[in-house]
């Protein structure tokens, strides 16, 4: 009989009570692989603060060990607590780009996407350095890197060659919306946000990458405003004060509305009452509520470039991000749809979001972890 592996998680990215990118696809990850019944492996997950109520409880072979610390967590705390725990450790994963130092524990990463180094400008100096030093040294020593979708394992690829053999891909799934869709919800969240009549509906952090500059301007020439608003629903990210500037210099203040972010429980209700779902991005790792949406029956456009064709595909309007025309014309694509056109796009979203599970992209996780453990 096998011995059983014991694995370490860094659990920090999953234990907050705002989670958006990498937080939502940690904790699901995190929930999924505790419902995975397995005998041969344990599972330890490290924190630096006690888990909060939304994360999975304790069971057989599913612990927590919170390690207090601040300021550099993984290297102050979490590094040195493996390295002289080394021996009840057979493997480590972090599911986030930052792995720990631990040269004598196998260690996995997970990479979101590599967009910084295809728009340096777009990140503050700090950002940027550390983001490409450590994803470097996580890329380097880690025996297995998880990308969610292959269009982030083709940039892994490209930037660092050498890592081909040691990527999984590991599509991230999706949790198909049980409520917040009746009409009283929506409504209700609608008057929360300050929300009147139809509306195209942005949801993501505010920061360059996303284009909000260029979905700005896409939105002054579209001719649907005169009745419909559009909603930018997302917390402010690095760099956001351009995309106000923007937003002022173009005087959309009566049809854009920002919300700032959206609490979990409305985000159902906002996309479900939206007439369209826009996110015309220059890059994503993956794009969680594009399938959100498509479940819901609401039209989605998104970019033609990175993984959103691989995430949406054929159940979605395409736009070319550089060229603000593009973004338009989709907008307009959308506002025009017949009712029996609206309902093809409907139905091959429909098809496109059963290709999507994260018990499977979990499985996947446990059983990789499970071989570079034993090699």
């Amino acid at each position: 009989m096998k011995k059983m592996v014991r694995i370490g998680i860094d659990g920090n990215e999953a234990n907050l009570d705002v989670r958006v990118g990498v937080n939502t696809y940690a904790f699901n990850l995190i929930q999924s692989i505790h419902e995975i019944e397995r005998k041969d492996v344990s599972i330890t997950i490290f924190l630096k603060d006690e888990p909060k109520k939304h994360m999975p409880k304790e069971k057989d072979g599913f612990r927590y060990l919170v390690i207090k610390g601040s300021g550099q967590w993984i290297i102050k705390s979490l590094s040195p607590h493996l390295f002289k725990n080394r021996k009840n450790y057979d493997v480590f994963w972090s599911p986030s780009h930052y792995i720990p130092f631990t040269p004598f524990t196998p260690t996995a990463c997970s990479i979101m996407d590599l967009g910084y180094l295809k728009f340096k400008s777009q990140f503050t100096t700090y950002d940027f350095w550390q983001l490409t030093l450590w994803t470097s040294y996580s890329i380097v020593f880690s025996r297995a890197i998880f990308s969610i979708s292959e269009s982030t394992k083709k940039d892994i690829v490209k930037y660092y060659p050498f890592t081909k053999r040691k990527i999984v891909t590991t599509l991230l799934g999706f949790n198909q919306p049980k409520d917040g869709t009746a009409k009283s919800e929506i409504q209700k969240a609608k008057e929360k946000y300050g929300i009147e009549g139809k509306y195209y509906l942005f949801m993501s952090t505010l920061k360059p990458s996303k284009n909000i500059e260029g979905l700005l301007e896409a939105w002054k020439k579209f001719k649907g405003r005169k009745d419909t608003k559009l909603v930018i629903a997302g917390k402010k990210g690095w760099l956001f004060e351009q995309i106000f500037n923007k937003y002022k210099s173009l005087n959309l203040e009566n049809s854009v509305i920002f919300t700032d972010f959206v609490e979990e429980i409305d985000k159902y209700p906002l996309i479900s009452g939206s007439s369209a779902f826009v996110l015309p991005s220059f890059w994503e790792g993956f794009g969680l509520d594009v399938l959100t949406a498509q479940s819901l029956g609401v039209p989605v456009l998104v970019s033609n470039v990175g993984s959103l064709p691989e995430v949406a595909g054929d159940g979605a309007v395409y736009c070319d991000p550089y060229k603000i025309d593009s973004i338009t014309e989709g907008m307009e694509l959308i506002y025009n749809f017949k009712n029996s056109e609206k309902q093809v796009i409907i139905d091959k979203a429909n098809a496109n979001i059963h290709r999507f599970s994260w018990n499977s992209a979990a499985k996947s996780t446990i059983d990789k972890l499970v071989e570079i453990s034993r090699k």
